[in-house]
């Protein structure tokens, strides 16, 4: 949520400069804001959720330039929703592909040892990992879905009597949401081949996409993105009552980009889940190679698009 308010700072500063607007977005925010305001009532920051939905709708109206993600990580209903709000003369450009990561294999796998040495060299607690060891990436978010249960995610593993053969990663970001105390996330950190990704250790996250075997999270925009563009299989669960992501879900699904975790089965078996769908080996095969037909659009592609337009 306090990405929503930064960028609200941004738009408000960039008007009185008199400064070009540019958005590369895959949602607007009143529309992701209501969708958190009728599942999660709440006050942020001292701001009531109501009140910065007004303040989006008048900044979105001043931006110049949009540059929406591909169709399949951003529903049309943003398109519709840019074009509702668009002055005359904005432009609105869909943007094909994904951003950055490894399209060429050899180039790929020189990143996979790299990040898998990275691993190993910023004690991220999985033991004496090889280049063969299964690692599944648990991205979590802050919505009530996961707040509500990455935290028995994480007891599950560290509680588990079983060695079980393979790394797991959180992002630690989603790790304070659903404990914010830090009482899990320490145990993580001290549970051997149980790790926390920080932002400090791995500021661009494709870092630790490429070197993981699945990302097991939400599908949320960026997540499944990342993960496309690194060709590493992805698994979302399902998020009651949260339209954006259920609408890339579905999307993905259908095109065979991911498999649905049921809600159900991440509630009350989140440990088996996990593991079943790692050893997924021809389901897992299947969506990356349907990867590797979406385009990766170099983040150069995109300097030049908005160079043009300034």
């Amino acid at each position: 949520m306090p990405a929503a308010f930064k960028a609200a700072t941004q738009y408000n500063d960039a008007n009185k400069k008199g400064i070009k607007k540019i958005e590369v977005i895959d949602h607007s925010w009143p529309t992701s804001l209501r969708e958190i305001l009728a599942n999660e009532l709440q006050d942020v920051n001292g701001q009531s959720i109501e009140q910065n939905i007004g303040k989006f709708q008048e900044l979105e109206k001043h931006v110049d330039f949009v540059f929406l993600l591909d169709e399949i990580l951003a529903p049309t209903l943003y398109a519709a929703h840019w074009f509702g709000v668009a002055n005359e003369g904005k432009n609105i450009e869909r943007l094909k592909g994904v951003f950055g990561g490894f399209p060429d294999e050899d180039r790929r796998q020189e990143q996979r040892r790299k990040a898998r040495k990275k691993f190993k060299d910023k004690d991220l607690n999985l033991g004496k990992i090889t280049d063969n060891d299964p690692i599944i990436l648990v991205q979590g978010g802050g919505t009530p879905v996961w707040k509500q249960f990455l935290g028995k995610l994480v007891e599950a593993f560290t509680k588990s009597k079983h060695k079980h053969p393979f790394c797991v990663l959180f992002t630690e970001p989603g790790l304070r949401g659903a404990d914010p105390t830090g009482r899990l996330l320490q145990t993580v950190c001290e549970t051997k081949r149980l790790g926390a990704v920080t932002d400090q250790l791995f500021p661009n996250l494709q870092e630790v996409f490429v070197g993981v075997d699945l990302v097991y999270t939400r599908a949320g925009a960026m997540s499944v993105q990342d993960a496309i563009a690194c060709r590493t299989p992805v698994v979302c669960v399902e998020e009651p009552g949260q339209w954006q992501t259920e609408q890339i879900r579905k999307q993905c699904t259908e095109a065979k980009l991911t498999r649905t975790v049921k809600f159900d089965v991440f509630r009350y078996a989140p440990l088996g889940s996990v593991y079943n769908e790692l050893c997924d080996d021809s389901g897992n095969d299947l969506i990356t190679g349907k990867m590797k037909s979406i385009l990766n659009l170099q983040e150069t592609e995109l300097a030049q698009k908005i160079l043009r337009c300034i």
